[in-house]
């Protein structure tokens, strides 16, 4: 398979939960990875590999727990699946808001009435939108103070990663200079 740039989350890191990204940066390197960047300690990564998708699923996951202890979900994409994910976002105006604007990578597409019991749960100013395994959640009043977040793996009965509307546009730029690298 040729080079591809992917973007890798992990699910659950932040707050009380750490995952170093000196040490995983370099634990990658050394396992063959290329171009390896991390963005915030909240567990964002960037890289360069001839793998598949799940291939590089699996295998940062191996490395996460052999080397560092770490055994979280992980999610990737390619570059270009999150330039998709941030072009086709439905809510252009919570780009000015960026924390306002989250969206949650989907393990699998949720069914439809699961996606509908979802959106009857939402606030008056809440809207959401899905788009085959990425779901888009604006909260004008606040991320924090929706009760949405804590609902949508339930609701939709599948894992889910979420990052702020920041995040998904430095991730993009991110891939975007890796590539621009790997030319």
């Amino acid at each position: 398979m040729p080079d591809q740039v992917f973007i890798v989350l992990f699910r659950g890191v932040g707050g009380q939960t750490k995952l170093p990204s000196a040490p995983l940066r370099d634990a990658l390197t050394a396992a063959g990875f290329r171009d390896v960047t991390t963005y915030i300690a909240t567990g964002n990564v960037v890289l360069i590999s001839d793998l598949s998708a799940e291939g590089v699923r699996s295998r940062v996951a191996a490395i996460a727990k052999e080397r560092l202890g770490f055994a979280k979900e992980i999610f990737v994409r390619t570059s270009r699946e999150w330039a998709k994910i941030v072009r086709d976002n439905p809510f252009p105006e919570g780009a000015d808001h960026p924390r306002s604007l989250h969206a949650f990578i989907l393990r699998s597409k949720p069914p439809k009435a699961a996606f509908v019991a979802l959106v009857a749960r939402a606030s008056g100013s809440e809207r959401l939108k899905i788009n085959r395994t990425t779901l888009y959640l604006h909260a004008p009043d606040g991320f924090g103070t929706s009760g949405l977040p804590a609902a949508i793996e339930r609701t939709l009965k599948g894992e889910a990663t979420a990052r702020n509307w920041n995040t998904m546009v430095k991730l993009e730029e991110l891939a975007k200079a890796a590539a621009a690298r790997r030319s």
